[in-house]
């Protein structure tokens, strides 16, 4: 069967909300590509189980939390993760300069950060003079089926059941929150900032029924034995 990548934004999501994901994740053996934010307690675990590979999220904008400048917050992120070898920037900004920048200085080999929705992926290298990088864009992300009016949350039918390898993005609030309908999760963010949230905050804006939590779970039912990490794209393409 085609083989199917799970990537997770962590997008400064609180503890719990990591931990009950990866709790699922690693109950149904799916393997997954995080891509890290900020500092938490939980990098650890989440670095230490072989399903698991940790990328690295940098948010560039001018009001960036993570540091003053593109250097800087390229360092901090390493700092956290000295293994990355994934890059999703946050907001999917791009440039040719900044793609050469991942590569030669900050030694990035995978970057995802190509949003392609519903449409047929292939990974494929981007080359200028002494560097290259794996581009590899997604096809199909929770926050953005909370959106469409025709939702798809299913393996089974939609784009998701079309032949070919299909990159999947989650986020952990989204998850959470099981938000399915993204006008939602707009009004939840007047609580204050997402890091200090708590289960008892937000209790009353869980939605029920079909959104990221269920399709996750069934995903990993379903999808865990042909499950990938980005990085085994590296080994894949013989680089």
């Amino acid at each position: 069967m085609d083989p199917l990548y799970l990537t997770i934004d962590i997008d400064w999501a609180p503890d719990f909300m990591i931990q009950g994901m990866a709790d699922v994740l690693v109950e149904y053996g799916m393997r997954a590509t995080w891509f890290v934010t900020h500092d938490t307690p939980l990098l650890g675990d989440l670095s230490a189980e072989p399903l698991f590979e940790l990328g690295i999220h940098p948010n560039i904008a001018a009001s960036s939390t993570q540091g003053g400048d593109e250097r800087e917050i390229f360092g901090r992120l390493m700092e956290l993760v000295p293994d990355a070898v994934c890059v999703r920037t946050h907001g999917n900004v791009q440039s040719t300069n900044l793609t050469i920048r991942m590569s030669r200085d900050y030694k990035m080999r995978v970057d995802a950060s190509y949003f392609l929705p519903r449409e047929p992926v292939k990974p494929h290298y981007v080359r200028w003079v002494e560097t290259e990088i794996l581009r590899v864009p997604y096809d199909w992300e929770d926050a953005y089926e909370a959106s469409q009016s025709d939702s798809e949350w299913s393996l089974d039918e939609g784009h998701l059941a079309k032949p070919g390898m299909h990159v999947i993005n989650f986020h952990p609030v989204h998850w959470y929150l099981n938000t399915q309908d993204y006008r939602t999760y707009a009004r939840a963010k007047d609580l204050g900032p997402v890091q200090a949230w708590t289960p008892g905050l937000i209790a009353d804006l869980i939605a029920a029924g079909q959104g990221p939590r269920e399709f996750l779970t069934r995903l990993s039912i379903d999808g865990a034995t042909r499950s990938r990490k980005l990085c085994d794209l590296l080994v894949t393409s013989g680089v």
